[in-house]
């Protein structure tokens, strides 16, 4: 992270009400912001109002849980002259992801993937995957407009990133 620097992290709190927070707080070497919310309002709200507050020329989106390997970024890096939106993929490569989710959210996954893959585009293997590279004027013309809140949401940013003309 050092050669990307200057960066910041930004941690949204959705109301979280185990010891998350208190983990966050103790990476005190880091550039760290902290988004609280008293209530949980879902993912969608939680990554729109981190994105929308992110100040930097692109804004990465990962699960606090780390489930996603930070050195990843380095490997979406290499399509940003390429691309707006770089959506990472459990699918694709093993071991990208480390604590895979339960069969509710794998079936809902499948089942969402089917319907955007019926409706815009199945180029995109995972759009639930919580490792997600967004150009800073993308982010913004995107997530201004989403509205979901729940898991609906990554959704809805792909189609919106696509209909808005944006590289995905």
């Amino acid at each position: 992270l050092d050669r990307l620097k200057p960066f910041e992290v930004l941690f949204v709190d959705d109301g979280s009400t185990d010891h998350t927070l208190k983990v966050v707080r103790s990476f005190s070497e880091l550039p760290l912001r902290i988004l609280r919310s008293r209530i949980n309002r879902g993912k969608g709200f939680a990554v729109r109002r981190g994105v929308l507050r992110a100040r930097g020329d692109w804004i990465l989106f990962m699960d606090a849980d780390a489930s996603s390997d930070i050195r990843e970024l380095d490997r979406f890096m290499r399509y940003g002259d390429r691309y707006d939106v770089i959506v990472g993929s459990r699918s694709i490569r093993r071991g990208l992801v480390q604590h895979p989710e339960g069969p509710v959210r794998s079936v809902a996954g499948w089942l969402g993937h089917q319907l955007i893959g019926l409706l815009i585009t199945r180029a995109i293997k995972d759009l639930l995957c919580a490792f997600k590279l967004y150009r800073r004027r993308a982010a913004r013309e995107i997530f201004t407009r989403q509205t979901a809140n729940g898991m609906a949401a990554d959704f809805e940013v792909i189609f919106l990133a696509m209909q808005l003309g944006f590289r995905v």
